[in-house]
This record gives C-alpha cells, sequence and structure tokens, in this order.
C-alpha cells in the first residue's frame, strides 16, 4: 500500500483495537503485560508513549510473538525511525495529543496541557533564533561548552534529569526559566530554533516535543539528532535547515561523535555570521516548508478521545 493508505488504515487500526502501554522501567512486567494481550486479543496496539525502546529486546519479542501466533500487532513509539511491525512515524504523533507536563521548571509545578491550541497564538517575528535547553546531560555540557556566542534567546539552564536531584538550590538557581507558555511565544517571535533533540540510546531516533514546538511555531528549525535523524524527519515529510546553515555531512554520524558535534556548531557560527535581514529573507523563501511542517506537526494538537478510550487497563 502507499504512503496515504498505510496511514489511513493505521489510524483506523487504532480507532478499533485495544491498546497496551508498556515502558522500559521493570522488564519481567513488560513481558507479563505482552503476554497478556497477545492470550486474550487478536489485533491489538503495544504503545511506548512519548518514549522510545532503549534497546531491541522489547521490540524483537513482540515481532517473535507475532511470528508465532499470526496476530496483527502495531508497535508505536516517540519515534522517527520505521521498520516491522511499527506504526509509520507520522501515526506516532497521534499519541502525543492530549500530553500534560510540567508548566514551569519544577516538578512540582502544576501540569498544563502541552499542546493545546490556545498557547500557540500567531505571533509577528522579530527574534533572530533561539537555542534554550533546560535539562543537563554530559552530551549537552559538551556541545554548551563549545558555544562561544550566539545571536539570540539562548540558555542552558543545566536542570537536573531526575526528580530526586532536585534542591531547593537547584529551584531557586532555575526559577528564572520562562513557563512553557512563555516559552512557547518566544520560540512564536523567533526565525531560527535550534534543537537538541533528546537522547535515549543508539537504536532508534527519538522525536520529543522539542523538535515538535519548532514545527508549530513556524520556525526554521535547526536539528541535533541521532545518525540520519534528518534523513528520516525528511522521510516524514518535514523539512529542516540544517543544510541552509552548514550542518554538512553531521546526520551521518553518532550522536556525541566530535564530528556531529563539530558540524553543530559551524552551522550555529553560519548562523551567528548571518544578519537579522538575511534571515527574513531565508525565511520569506520558504514561507511553503514552514507552513507544511506546520500542517504535518499540527496532529497533536487535536483531542486523543478516540484512542485514549481503547487503553487497557493492566
Amino acid at each position: 500500500m502507499n504512503l496515504n493508505e498505510r496511514l489511513e488504515y493505521e489510524k483506523k487500526f487504532i480507532e478499533k483495537n485495544p491498546v497496551i502501554t508498556i515502558g522500559d522501567e521493570r522488564s519481567d512486567l513488560v513481558f507479563e503485560k505482552i503476554d497478556y494481550v497477545f492470550e486474550n486479543f487478536d489485533k491489538f496496539i503495544v504503545l511506548h508513549q512519548q518514549e522510545i525502546f532503549r534497546d531491541k529486546k522489547i521490540v524483537n519479542y513482540i515481532r517473535k510473538k507475532v511470528k508465532e501466533t499470526k496476530k496483527e500487532v502495531l508497535i508505536s513509539s516517540a519515534t522517527t525511525s520505521d521498520g516491522f511491525l511499527f506504526a509509520h512515524p507520522i501515526t506516532n504523533l497521534y499519541f502525543w495529543q492530549g500530553l500534560f507536563s510540567r508548566s514551569k521548571l519544577n516538578w512540582a509545578s502544576k501540569p498544563i496541557h502541552q499542546f493545546d491550541k490556545k498557547y500557540y497564538p500567531k505571533k509577528s517575528k522579530e527574534i533572530k533564533g533561539i537555542l534554550s535547553v533546560r535539562k543537563k546531560n554530559e552530551e549537552r555540557d559538551i556541545l554548551f561548552s563549545n558555544i562561544e556566542n550566539f545571536d539570540g534567546i539562548f540558555r542552558y539552564v543545566s536542570f537536573p534529569a531526575y526528580i530526586g536531584d532536585e534542591t531547593p538550590e537547584v529551584i531557586k538557581n532555575t526559577s528564572h526559566f520562562p513557563s512553557w507558555k512563555e516559552l512557547i511565544i518566544e520560540y512564536s517571535k523567533s526565525y531560527v530554533s535550534f534543537i537538541i533533540e533528546s537522547f535515549n540510546g543508539y537504536v532508534y531516533n527519538q522525536l520529543s516535543e522539542k523538535t515538535i514546538i519548532g514545527f508549530l511555531t513556524k520556525t526554521m528549525p535547526v536539528v541535533y539528532g541521532g545518525k540520519h535523524y534528518i534523513r528520516e524527519l525528511k522521510e516524514m515529510g518535514f523539512y529542516v535547515w540544517n543544510d541552509e546553515f552548514g550542518f554538512g555531512d553531521g546526520d551521518i554520524y553518532d550522536r556525541s561523535t566530535s564530528e556531529k558535534n563539530k558540524n553543530f556548531i559551524n552551522s550555529i557560527q553560519n548562523y551567528n555570521n548571518q544578519s537579522l535581514d538575511d534571515i527574513i529573507k531565508l525565511y520569506n523563501k520558504n514561507l511553503d516548508k514552514i507552513e507544511k511542517n506546520y500542517q504535518l506537526a499540527k496532529i497533536v494538537m487535536e483531542s486523543g478521545y478516540w484512542w485514549d478510550s481503547r487503553i487497557i487497563p493492566k
């Protein structure tokens, strides 16, 4: 079947069949849940919601069970990577609908509907670019230590990745970081967004809210992701502006390699060397691509009631 037929088929499959949600934690429980759905259903979706599988063990187990039982299964996660039994990466976007996350940069903040349309008003572009990162890790430490300057909104807050590492001092030192709604406004006013995607292993490329907001706010994203992440985004129908800013062959390298890091830093330097007028001209030449990105990504803004009711409470 062609792409449109596949997308239509997968949406109808989700509408009609149960969904089992799993994660990577406590692998014994994960395999019990997988065995349960194979024993009780002939067609179903295995969902790792808004995350990716960090190794192939669980995916290979599902594939093995399908070959043994001949049952019809879709595997969905927050990835741009395609493969046997995988839902198409565009189909994966449905499972971002209705996402709630922290409204501010502390673990105790009130949850907010991340992709509510009312938080994405049309704003006049006035900021050259944005590079804003919350959570700290070694890869980001290395990248930011090599960025000498950035012509636009630039911040690296180094917020801890785990709730147990959040101390009163951390909260105090990160309190200046904008709320989610304020961050979206900053993106909405920016022409270019430099995005460092989440990293959860080398097996599958992750597509998170970091890249999605670059599309929803109609910026020209320049992305740092896993090997072939840019190629996979383009296969989904998205466009990113890594080539225009001199990322070169960076997409062929794994994350954290000196080659990829060098190319990403080079793209920032090339961006810095361009005037605001240059950026505006580039933006206006690419309005069709920017609008197409938005039209593809806005799936996440729709209500998820149609699949949420299919989740198996186990």
